[in-house]
């Protein structure tokens, strides 16, 4: 009686677990097996990201400006124009105000890290950026 109340569910759940072990053949949701010695697939570049490592002092400028627009832009009510403004001083000083250590680990973090931070926030404040 309790057999019948769950009738073809036990047939499902098993089919659906043979396939989502790969079990039942090749298919979407089949595992490659890991190899000794293998070396790991190389992964995509995120979509959006840029490679600042060998960049120059100019082209980090303009990242931090085309970051900066990006920003604004989604949260800022302002025109277009008056944020570029702002955000070109802002481009302009923090990277003025960088020392070369602050450049290069900006460079390959892509962030500013805890002594280029102050440096940043104080830039943001003197070209009235949020």
């Amino acid at each position: 009686m309790a057999m019948q109340a769950f009738r073809g569910w036990p047939v499902r759940v098993l089919m659906l677990g043979a396939i989502l072990a790969g079990v039942a053949g090749p298919g979407p949701f089949a595992i490659e097996p890991a190899r000794a010695g293998a070396t790991p697939p190389q992964s995509a570049p995120v979509a959006g990201a840029v490679d600042l490592r060998d960049a120059s002092p100019e082209a980090v400028r303009t990242h931090i400006l085309d970051s900066c627009v990006i920003r604004e832009w989604g949260t800022s009510r302002d025109n277009t124009d008056s944020y570029a403004e702002r955000c070109a001083c802002f481009a302009r000083k923090i990277t003025q105000a960088l020392t070369a250590d602050e450049f290069d680990a900006f460079r390959r973090a892509g962030v500013f890290n805890a002594t280029a931070r102050p440096k940043a926030e104080a830039a943001q404040a003197e070209c009235k950026l949020k």
